[in-house]
């Protein structure tokens, strides 16, 4: 998985459409919401089948439970590489001290939810991430080379 080539345009866009949209359970929590990041930045939509499947903090603790992880820090430990929080840049995603998956920004990481009159994408301070995932990077040192091209 790498990033399109247009990455920092297409986050920026999915940004300011996503601003001041509510948190819904089920179509933008704080996993899907980490999902369709990814989707803006990489194109891979690791979304796809899972939205719409509950309805409700329950609902969604049963469904991950139905998918074999026990946090949505599992699940997302099962799709990206992690990698030092200090490394974490723009388009990574982190875990906040809390628990909830966010969108670094660099300075600071957007995630779901509410702040004063606020709905939609709120501040994380870079003091509450406590993991971090690479997207559409590859940390484990492996080069991957392109095939050799046989000889006409």
């Amino acid at each position: 998985m790498s990033r399109h080539p247009q990455w920092e345009a297409r986050l920026a866009d999915f940004v300011a459409e996503n601003m001041a949209r509510p948190y819904a359970w089920g179509s933008w929590d704080c996993v899907l919401f980490a999902a369709d990041a990814v989707k803006a930045i990489t194109g891979e939509d690791h979304g796809r089948g899972h939205r719409r499947k509950y309805k409700n903090s329950v609902g969604a603790f049963r469904y991950l439970k139905e998918l074999g992880f026990d946090s949505p820090e599992a699940l997302i430990d099962s799709v990206l590489e992690e990698k030092p929080v200090g490394f974490a840049g723009r388009g990574d995603l982190v875990l906040t001290e809390d628990g909830i998956p966010a969108l670094s920004m660099g300075a600071f990481a957007l995630s779901v939810g509410q702040e004063g009159n606020h709905e939609g994408l709120v501040r994380v301070p870079r003091e509450q991430w406590v993991k971090a995932w690479a997207v559409g990077e590859h940390h484990s040192g492996k080069l991957k080379l392109p095939r050799k091209r046989k000889a006409k």
